[in-house]
């Protein structure tokens, strides 16, 4: 049974045919929490009509999308109970959490406190649980948040299905990795805008932050992570790569730069041209940023009882969509779906363009761009990445980019720290030998 693979122009594109797969037409974030509850309720009440059926495992644009349950062992155990319906439930899960990669550690660790790649990885054991009494998987980007190394993965349970003569449809976005394929990758950035240079001081001092137990709505043993730089004071060129294995602890050093975590001890410290202030970040899944409103309910509430700062942020919101959109017309038309029309705000793009631009209207010392190429065709990232920093230099914001495709940013990075644990379990940031 071959991989049918299938390309998209952008994060909307690539919704569509999932839907047109699957069924399931997932609620546009963008768009506010009032039409989500709206399209909801009426999404509910047509999807199980008469005749309709999904025999479907999927994963979806955003893969956490795909859990209702708060720690992959309530995940796995219902997948499990409804598909194969077992007796040794509880030994069945550790062995599918296993297969996948994922520590026992990780069964009753809330889903919410798990990296982008281990977010995939239990969408595959949760794919594998399902079988054989489905008959398809869909899969959109399916290697996106996975260093190579965890590949092996994806090509388990790729076996597994074509095993049980299964179908699996892939649906990536233009210029996404994926060496099945055969696919030359577009050529590097050839298209970097004039950025002004700006060094940044990182300074650790040997920060510890705990997470205590948790009870309810499922257990969770207490935990820790601990942080080291080597040396203690890094000096840096931005913009600044942050690389590491998955579930290493990237997002959760970088919300310690942000303050949005406080460490137990120790002490993170961020200096740039704008002094030593917290660092702000634009996530992961940044939609969740919007705060439950659409982009322009948003928009309208920066900075609403500062009307100097309100007009700042619009003028800088014209200025980057602008020169995003000056640079894809460019290269190509096409790739202007990611920006939507110019009159309206409702992509995924332009819903990144504004959160940037709140950020650097506020001044921090460092902007994070958490997995900035999530949701974006890789020609459609590099413009948005690269005239983020060109308008956050020119503010005196450092850039730092947490990534998995560090080899995308070659002709754009000035420097880079690696994370890494070492063997007394401590997550130790070192610099590249070209950022030292």
């Amino acid at each position: 049974m071959s991989v049918n693979v299938e390309r998209f122009v952008s994060f909307e594109k690539q919704n569509e045919g999932f839907t047109e797969l699957t069924e399931l037409d997932l609620l546009p974030t963008t768009a506010g929490r009032l039409r989500f509850y709206r399209e909801l309720g009426e999404w509910a009440t047509n999807y199980h009509q008469e005749g309709s059926s999904l025999k479907t495992a999927f994963i979806s644009p955003n893969p956490s999308q795909g859990f209702c349950f708060p720690t992959p062992f309530d995940v796995l155990s219902s997948a499990l109970m409804l598909h194969q319906n077992p007796e040794n439930i509880s030994s069945l899960v550790m062995e599918y959490l296993s297969k996948s990669g994922l520590t026992e550690s990780k069964a009753h660790q809330p889903i919410t406190t798990l990296s982008g790649g281990e977010i995939l990885q239990l969408n595959f054991a949760k794919a594998s649980a399902s079988l054989p009494s489905i008959d398809q998987l869909v899969a959109c980007s399916p290697l996106y948040w996975l260093n190579d190394s965890k590949y092996v993965y994806w090509e388990n349970l790729v076996s597994e299905y074509q095993e049980h003569e299964k179908s699996i449809e892939v649906l990536l976005l233009t210029g996404e990795r994926y060496p099945y394929e055969g696919l030359t990758l577009p050529a590097k950035n050839n298209y970097t805008a004039a950025i002004d240079d700006l060094d940044w001081e990182l300074c650790i001092e040997s920060t510890t932050i705990e997470f205590p137990e948790t009870k309810f709505p499922s257990y969770c043993p207490k935990f820790e992570i601990s942080f080291e730089g080597n040396p203690n004071t890094l000096t840096l060129s931005s913009p600044t790569l942050i690389t590491g294995d998955n579930g290493v602890g990237k997002s959760i050093f970088a919300k310690l730069m942000a303050g949005i975590l406080r460490p137990t001890s120790g002490a993170i410290q961020v200096t740039s041209k704008n002094g030593k202030t917290p660092a702000r970040m634009l996530f992961q899944h940044s939609t969740m940023q919007l705060f439950g409103m659409s982009i322009e309910a948003h928009s309208k509430s920066i900075f609403q009882f500062d009307k100097g700062k309100q007009k700042e942020f619009r003028r800088l919101y014209k200025e980057i969509d602008g020169d995003i959109r000056n640079l894809l017309s460019k290269i190509g038309f096409d790739y202007l779906d990611a920006l939507g029309p110019a009159d309206s705000t409702s992509t995924l793009l332009q819903a990144n363009i504004a959160l940037v631009a709140e950020r650097i209207i506020g001044k921090p010392s460092l902007l994070i761009l958490d997995e900035p190429t999530w949701g974006l065709a890789r020609i459609v990232s590099e413009c948005f990445v690269t005239v983020t920093c060109k308008y956050a230099h020119k503010n005196g914001l450092a850039v730092a980019i947490i990534t998995h495709q560090s080899d995308w940013w070659d002709t754009l990075a000035k420097s880079e720290i690696s994370l890494a644990k070492s063997e007394d379990s401590k997550v130790v940031i070192t610099p590249s030998e070209e950022s030292q």
